[in-house]
């Protein structure tokens, strides 16, 4: 038993909602990774609501992404450091490469995209735009998997990234090109986002696109971040697909905010599974029937494991999670009152249906393929962060080694000095900092436009036949000469 702290809409307005798992949850138990940091070097500066404002008002229904920004509305990470927050669950990869069936391996593969999602929740804080040539790498501190990405494009912004399992059981490359707008009251962030995951040992590729996420509520009440759109994850061997539909809040919908819905197909179309849960909390998988989608009510209240949501402690905001004996859970029995209780109960649910669409009484099995891992319980002073996307933008001392030996890049995001003053919290010198490299890549993109040079990517190539970008492998020889001056 833990305790833990929710961060929710209703906190404030003391409003309780059981279905709704809120929106993030902080508890003691937040991982602790080995060797690594718990804290960041300064808290979160106050931001000054007046000039943020100001800045947003003048982007109305303009692309923010071609806009330069003040510093004082970052978070001390890049966005390629963000696509490396994917490693959290990545044993999720791992156990779909020990499945030898492949709709076992979907159930999974639809986990750690969900998974995914849970990691920016609450956090509002932008991050850094990449520089062009910018890269970031680092290996899992379970040393078995390890990223490299790099910004391949400046206009349009393209990111790339890779993730490969060390021992060859997968590898991952993804592309992101993010058109974000400011709407007045929100900001909608519109992805185009190619992703394919290979397992070498099933000769199988998977792949998947992305969805929109709108940061809603930026000046009245609470600002909170929520997705909408659908998923299709198609093994593309056997034809096999995961589509489930992330729900955001609206009034023509009975779904609930950042809600996970869905099924996975066999070869010929059929529903096999039941996906259901939250991306911010919990993804569950049940046997497919015909009537189990109008019970998501009573499944997602019967969630337990390190999931929000299951009972309310004294202090406003706060509540104490206890953990299941077993990852399979069930639906209970009512009690039974008297015989003549129970019969008149029956009587009752064969004339009227229950709000959730089907018997109360009924016993259904499911299995929880990925619960979120609590955050640290000071998180909001830094950021909101993960305990993961804590230790990312860390100069271990093995990156300092490897720093003066050469055999890490200089265009890594961990020496951006704009980045790294405003995590050491002097907000004026990373500003500073911040329109000297702004300025540079400027002048660096007007001197390639007249000598009418090409930017050409080091770590990943363009294949037009596959209309998609690949890895090229060459970043783990360690040979960083050519890497350009960015900083």
């Amino acid at each position: 038993m833990f305790f833990a702290r929710y961060l929710d809409n209703e906190e404030a307005a003391g409003e309780d909602k059981d279905e709704t798992p809120p929106r993030i949850l902080m508890g003691e138990d937040a991982p602790v990774y080995e060797g690594y940091r718990l804290h960041l070097p300064a808290q979160m500066r106050d931001r000054n609501p007046f000039n943020v404002l100001q800045i947003l008002k003048d982007c109305i229904g303009k692309d923010v992404t071609r806009i330069a920004m003040p510093i004082s509305i970052n978070e001390p990470l890049t966005l390629l450091q963000r696509f490396a927050e994917n490693l959290e669950y990545i044993e999720l990869l791992e156990k779909a490469s020990n499945c030898t069936d492949s709709l076992d391996r979907l159930k999974h593969i639809s986990a750690f995209v969900v998974s995914g999602l849970s990691g920016i929740l609450e956090r509002i804080s932008k991050p850094f735009n990449p520089i062009l040539g910018e890269t970031f790498e680092m290996t899992h501190p379970n040393g078995r998997t390890r990223f490299v990405a790099e910004q391949v494009s400046h206009h349009p912004p393209i990111c790339v990234f890779h993730l490969e399992d060390i021992e060859g059981r997968f590898k991952l490359t993804g592309s992101c090109q993010a058109k974000i707008k400011f709407l007045g009251r929100a900001v909608n962030i519109h992805v185009k986002n190619v992703v394919s995951l290979e397992f070498p040992e099933y000769d199988e590729t998977y792949s998947w696109g992305a969805v929109d996420c709108v940061v809603d509520n930026l000046f009245i009440g609470k600002p909170r971040i929520e997705y909408d759109g659908t998923f299709t994850i198609t093994n593309n061997k056997t034809k096999e697909y995961a589509k489930f539909d992330v729900h955001n809040t609206s009034m023509f919908t009975n779904k609930k905010p950042n809600e996970v819905e869905g099924h996975i197909y066999d070869t010929e179309n059929n529903k096999k599974f039941y996906l259901f849960g939250f991306c911010n909390s919990h993804l569950c998988v049940a046997n497919y029937t015909e009537s189990i989608h109008k019970q998501r009510g009573k499944l997602n209240r019967q969630i337990t494991p390190n999931t929000p949501g299951s009972k309310k402690g004294k202090n406003e905001g706060e509540a104490v999670f206890e953990e299941p004996e077993m990852e399979t859970a069930k639906f209970e029995q009512p009690e039974k009152e008297s015989d003549h209780d129970e019969e008149n109960m029956k009587k009752s649910r064969e004339k009227t249906p229950s709000s959730d669409g089907d018997k109360s009484d009924d016993v259904i099995d499911f299995d929880t393929l990925w619960a979120v891992n609590a955050r640290p319980i000071w998180c909001q002073d830094e950021y909101c962060l993960t305990s993961f996307a804590t230790i990312l933008n860390e100069i271990t001392d093995d990156i300092s080694k490897r720093f003066e030996e050469g055999t890490i890049p200089k265009t890594d995001s961990r020496f951006r000095p704009d980045l790294r003053k405003l995590e050491n919290g002097d907000l004026e010198k990373g500003a500073e900092e911040k329109l000297r490299l702004e300025s540079k890549q400027r002048q660096a993109e007007k001197a390639r436009s007249k000598s009418k040079d090409n930017w050409t990517p080091l770590w990943f190539v363009w294949n037009e036949q596959n209309k998609k970008w690949e890895f090229n492998h060459t970043y783990w020889d360690r040979k960083y000469e050519n890497s350009p001056d960015i900083f």
